[in-house]
C-alpha cells in the first residue's frame, strides 16, 4: 500500500507541474514595460510540461493500480487451546 500511495503522490505532483507548464508556455516572464509592445522573454515550457504530465500519469496510474490491487489473503491463524489456571486444557 506504501508503494502504491508513493507513486499516486508523486504522479499527481507530476500531473500538477505538467499543467503548470502548460498554462505559462508563452507568457511573459517579466510583462513589457510601456513603452513597449513585446516581451522581451516568454516561457517556452511546452517540451518539459508534456514530459512531466506523461510522467505524472504513468506515475499516478502505477500507484492507482497498486492501491486497487487485492493483497494476498492469509489463513487464519491456528486455535491455540487454553489452559486454565490450573494448566489443565479446555
Amino acid at each position: 500500500m506504501g508503494l502504491g500511495g508513493g507513486l499516486l503522490a508523486v504522479g499527481l505532483g507530476g500531473l500538477t507541474l505538467g499543467t503548470i507548464g502548460f498554462i505559462l508556455d508563452g507568457r511573459c516572464v517579466v510583462p513589457p514595460v510601456p513603452p513597449a509592445v513585446v516581451c522581451d522573454a516568454v516561457y517556452t515550457s511546452q517540451p518539459t510540461a508534456i514530459a512531466y504530465g506523461l510522467g505524472g500519469l504513468a506515475l499516478s496510474t502505477a500507484g492507482l493500480l497498486l492501491l486497487a490491487w487485492p493483497g494476498r489473503k492469509t489463513p487464519p491463524p491456528p486455535s491455540v487451546p487454553r489452559r486454565d489456571t490450573f494448566g489443565e486444557l479446555r
